[in-house]
């Protein structure tokens, strides 16, 4: 391979997580590589043999497990130590430990599991861990007793049943100058460049060939959801997307669920803001059957009575649960407020009264009406042949009707003069508050302001996971002022927003605000370092690339640009966007963007909110048998 030097693997079959040996296996790697002082970081690291080199018992409680003993080396210097490690292991074999270095070894692995169990988190884990493997709650403690009695003949006896030459298994991986001679030319493995069709009738397919493991995804994405709503339609998307699978003219739901599950694959739909989609991920030998369900679910789902009354009380259940948890529904609210005309002021789970006067006629025309080939996307990433992939497609999904592309005319939304204060009242029992800010947002297509604005989103709030100015105003040290706050970029094929939100007590509703709102002045005067902006461009291009490892990740991230109009391999490009933004372009997107927020408080403590804007509306729950009030 493309690699400097030389990395050898030793590795012995050796036992499953129950088994009686498992204390003496584990610390014996302890005695072979845990420290500067130890047998193999004396007799072959120091000795100029090895860079580096490592050993580990993993013992899994499925089935036999491995010892194993890495190490990174010279070309030139591999042999010589790879005998210099056997040596020492042979020596285990014949001769006892000495009984310092046991002491020592012994400690270490008590350290270990001490120092892994300083929070009450890690020892919630570890016993879930220890019963999910074992059964035993306190399979750890008694773990330690175990190593604490261990002798320096039970340490040979182990190296003498599992170490043996008979039962090594040896890998090297060396540099593409020493495997010129050692055998043939080995094929291509990992993602190999995104292929794209056009078929006849406009539908756009992606493939692209990965055989790093034996799974194929399918997935298809067709531009819907509340992007194409309004108050009498909110809630089809999601319909449209649970019942597909539940039915087409020539499958019943239980055919359909019996194949994936058979197979053991997945298949499943859902509709977000902007798209309806379907996914599948199957084994590679099942792609060709599983590319005709997943055809057939795209292109003539039935939409079958039964299955509408039965998913329709889960969707509604859904629908539901949004104001029973605090996230959901602070968002919901925010929504509804911030976006007066755009179809985004709609829940994507949908609207009770849609869903539940929704009929199979209604569902039938909202798809025939989405799913046309001008308005979608199919990927197969995975390992296939792309030549027959493609000849599938065409098979397949060759006679999806054309239609027409287009997105919905979007009424401009009103421009903001000053901030909008929204609360809404809970009942007492609603022990924490949630206060969300909403700014005018993107759109996909201003590639530039997307970069920008991932940098900004990235320093003040962190990018997908939470870090940044408000994580460390708000909860850094010995703060404690929040529960959760975040910021979420929420583009779209028409403006978006950028919405912060965050979770408090009642009474420290004012204080949180204040925070919020001066780190926002503080993103406007442009208050940003070098090195934060390092920071943010290494955190999201990081980011980016761990959700680019799967077959499936790779395949919704090239669709949904496809479909957008950016181009599947968008996300690349993106990247070298980000790469050159500046300290002074993140200071104009903060100066554009950050203005004029819609705030929402939902909170059980209304009197008690002062931000210093007076609320445009407060509205409070009903009591029981009540209508609800607005002030």
């Amino acid at each position: 391979m493309k690699t400097e030097a030389a990395m050898v693997n030793l590795a012995w079959p050796s036992i499953p997580l129950d088994h009686p040996d498992l204390h003496a296996l584990d610390v014996l790697s302890f005695i072979l590589t845990q420290g500067e002082s130890s047998i193999l970081a004396r007799e072959v690291r120091d000795r100029g043999l090895v860079y580096s080199i490592d050993s580990s018992s993993y013992t899994p409680p499925w089935a036999r497990g491995t010892f194993l003993i890495t190490a990174r080396t010279a070309p030139d210097k591999r042999e010589a130590a790879i005998a210099a490690i056997l040596a020492q292991v042979d020596r285990l074999r014949e001769e006892l430990v000495l009984a310092e270095e046991l002491e020592q070894a012994k400690k270490q692995k008590a350290a270990e599991h001490v120092f892994g169990l300083q929070t009450a988190e890690a020892v919630a884990e570890n016993m879930a861990r220890d019963y999910q493997a074992t059964g035993d709650i306190h399979f750890s403690r008694s773990y330690v007793d175990h190593i604490a009695r261990l002798t320096r003949e039970q340490i040979r006896d182990v190296a003498r049943r599992y170490l043996v030459r008979q039962r090594l298994g040896t890998i090297q991986i060396l540099p593409q100058t020493e495997t010129a001679t050692t055998g043939p030319a080995v094929a291509d493995v990992g993602p190999q460049p995104i292929r794209r069709i056009t078929l006849d009738n406009g539908l756009r397919c992606l493939i692209q060939p990965d055989n790093s493991v034996p799974l194929v995804a399918i997935q298809s994405f067709s531009l819907g959801g509340t992007l194409f709503e309004d108050d009498k339609t909110n809630g089809l998307s999601q319909l449209v997307a649970l019942l597909a699978p539940r039915g087409t003219t020539t499958r019943s739901a239980e055919q359909i669920a019996r194949f994936f599950d058979s197979r053991g694959g997945t298949f499943g739909g859902n509709a977000g803001n902007n798209t309806i989609y379907f996914a599948a991920q199957v084994l590679k030998e099942d792609f060709a059957d599983a590319l005709d369900v997943v055809a057939d679910v795209v292109r003539n789902p039935s939409f079958p009575k039964d299955e509408l009354e039965r998913y329709r009380p889960i969707l509604l259940d859904r629908i539901r649960r949004i104001d029973e948890v605090w996230r959901s529904e602070l968002l919901a609210y925010l929504d509804r407020k911030a976006f007066v005309h755009s179809p985004y002021r709609l829940p994507t789970a949908g609207s009770p009264e849609v869903v539940s006067a929704a009929s199979r006629e209604d569902l039938l025309a909202f798809h025939a009406e989405r799913f046309t080939a001008a308005n979608t996307v199919v990927a197969v990433f995975g390992d296939i042949d792309p030549t027959a992939a493609e000849s599938l497609l065409r098979r397949k999904f060759g006679a999806l009707p054309a239609g027409k592309a287009g997105l919905p005319d979007a009424t401009p939304e009103p421009p903001r003069d000053k901030p909008l204060l929204y609360v809404k009242a809970k009942p007492p029992t609603r022990q924490a508050a949630g206060i969300g800010l909403a700014f005018a947002g993107l759109k996909f297509d201003d590639s530039e302001n997307m970069a920008r604005m991932a940098v900004l989103d990235t320093i003040i709030s962190g990018y997908r996971y939470p870090t940044g100015w408000l994580e460390e105003n708000l909860r850094g040290g010995d703060r404690s002022l929040v529960y959760e706050v975040h910021a979420i970029n929420r583009p779209g094929p028409i403006p978006g927003a950028l919405e912060i939100y965050a979770a408090c007590e009642p009474g420290k509703v004012n204080e949180v605000y204040t925070i919020i709102t001066a780190q926002l002045d503080r993103a406007r005067a442009g208050r940003f370092t070098e090195a934060e902006l390092v920071r943010a461009k290494t955190i999201i291009a990081t980011t980016e690339l761990m959700e680019r490892q799967s077959n499936a990740d790779r395949a919704m991230r090239a669709s949904l640009d496809e479909l957008y109009g950016l181009g599947y391999d968008n996300g690349e490009r993106f990247l070298d966007r980000v790469r050159s933004v500046t300290l002074d372009d993140v200071h104009a997107t903060a100066r554009q963007f950050l203005t004029q927020p819609v705030v929402a408080v939902v909170t059980p403590d209304p009197d008690a909110v002062d931000i210093g804007i007076a609320p445009a509306a407060v509205e409070r729950e009903p009591a029981p048998g009540a209508s609800a009030g607005k002030e």
